[in-house]
């Protein structure tokens, strides 16, 4: 039973591996940031098989899409290339 806000006049009953796997994707995604996505998908998959030999449940991970080492190269790029430009301009035109 999840309880939204912590009132106990709204609640939801929710599957159990639905919300563990909610859990993991998140823990992976904060421990895993910026690290290419075959190491994501082989973090993820262990967690599940370690679950599934923990509790005999499955893990539900819904089929996505999933940036491609060269785009998420391309963004940090970018993110550097902004930040210069930005600092750039900033120095330009005297702001603080």
């Amino acid at each position: 039973m999840v309880y939204w806000q912590g009132s106990p006049d709204r609640k939801t009953e929710v599957s159990a591996t639905l919300f563990a796997s909610q859990a993991v994707l998140r823990y992976i995604e904060l421990r895993s940031s910026g690290l290419p996505p075959d190491a994501f998908r082989r973090e993820r998959d262990g967690l599940a098989e370690h679950f599934s030999y923990k509790t005999g449940a499955s893990l539900y991970f819904a089929e996505g899409w999933m940036e491609s080492e060269n785009a998420a190269t391309m963004k940090r790029w970018g993110a550097k290339v902004f930040g210069v430009l930005a600092s750039v301009l900033a120095k330009h035109f005297g702001a603080p």
